[in-house]
């Protein structure tokens, strides 16, 4: 237990919504937020005289999300660091290491049987994102005993939004892309800190079980895949459904981030397609344009929003406001707050949902 007493921080932003998180994307695509959670681990191969000795770290047992100010993600771990060693750190923990090297593969199924609430959910993507948001680190440790280990992104992540416009309620059973080599496992070479190898196929399959989308009703799907390099050809996207698939073809054009004179999927960016299902077939419409977000300046009504869409689509500002995409608002049709915890006596701010057909709520 010697290495209990080692202690490794990982950096957070001073801003209240950047505590214990790690960015998704850059100013071009938006953010998406990854919060570190408690037990969380990552493995830290040390380079000890030319041999390369795993240890495994663990988020602080005692770790809590804090309100603002500078926040650090404390781990502590089974092995101490060994002063002035080179290191590669890995999340999450690959389970086995052969010839200096681990295989990182990301999950293509996630399972919502069981899950009927939005917070059971929430809870799957939240541990979809957790096993396969893949990054990796490297340096030297330092003599003074604290290390910062800053991780890079080796994934980037494709964000389906289904919009149910059809008129009864989807199954959804999973997502297809087509056209692009997306990679969905990688090599890593623990000795050089890079990809040594890695699989990529022209048809990537996402599958969703027990996935069911009411009408009027909207969720989004979440795909990780290693980016690779590509040529200049369109996307096709299939959402598979019970009744059969169907297929939309994205321009590449619309689809990737300008990269200097080259286009392609770039590790630790976000893409996200909005996708409506309608009687007569699929729609589509470009990611967000950046700034494209609409503030509720009602603490109540935002504190509702939030529980009630949680936090893959609300964030909170630093004044307690919810903080909602426009792309989001415009495709929101019920809300229901008729069993919310916290206190809402004005709905001051829910005509910015200009196509809410349905609400719920008791009291008011």
């Amino acid at each position: 237990e010697s290495g209990r007493n080692t202690l490794i921080g990982q950096i957070m932003n001073s801003d209240a919504q950047g505590r214990a998180q790690i960015a998704l994307g850059g100013k071009e695509v938006g953010i998406e937020y990854f919060f570190w959670n408690e037990e969380d681990r990552f493995t830290l191969f040390q380079d000890i005289n030319g041999e390369l000795q795993a240890g495994e770290f663990v988020i602080s047992e005692d770790y809590k999300e804090a309100n603002g100010g500078e926040q650090f993600a404390e781990f502590s771990g089974t092995t101490a660091l060994t002063s002035k060693a080179g290191y590669t750190a890995v999340y999450p923990s690959p389970s086995t290491v052969t010839d200096n090297e681990v295989r990182l593969e990301v999950q293509r199924e996630v399972d919502f049987t069981t899950a009927i609430t939005d917070a059971q959910k929430a809870e799957v993507w939240k541990n979809y994102f957790r096993n396969n948001m893949f990054m990796a680190a490297s340096g030297t440790l330092s003599e003074s005993g604290r290390n910062y280990v800053q991780f890079n992104h080796l994934t980037s992540l494709a964000r389906i939004t289904y919009i149910n416009q059809t008129g009864s309620e989807q199954q959804i059973n999973g997502v297809s892309l087509k056209g692009q080599n997306l990679g969905f496992y990688m090599n890593y070479d623990l000795v050089n800190n890079r990809e040594s190898r890695s699989g990529s196929f022209p048809d990537f399959i996402f599958t969703t079980k027990g996935l069911k989308v009411a009408d009027k009703d909207t969720v989004d799907i979440y795909i990780f895949f290693f980016p690779k390099a590509i040529e200049k050809t369109d996307l096709e996207i299939s959402i598979m459904q019970s009744t059969g698939n169907k297929t939309l073809t994205l321009p590449w054009n619309d689809i990737l981030v300008a990269n200097g004179n080259n286009e392609s999927f770039r590790a630790g960016y976000r893409y996200w397609f909005n996708v409506t299902d309608t009687e007569s077939g699929l729609n589509w419409t470009k990611n967000m344009a950046e700034g494209g977000w609409i503030v509720f300046e009602n603490k109540e009504l935002s504190n509702a929003l939030y529980e009630v869409l949680g936090n893959y689509k609300v964030l909170m500002t630093a004044e307690g406001y919810a903080k909602i995409t426009e792309e989001q608002v415009n495709s929101t049709y019920q809300l229901d707050f008729s069993n919310i915890t916290c206190e809402l006596s004005s709905l001051d701010g829910i005509e910015k949902f200009k196509n809410l057909s349905t609400l719920k709520c008791n009291g008011l």
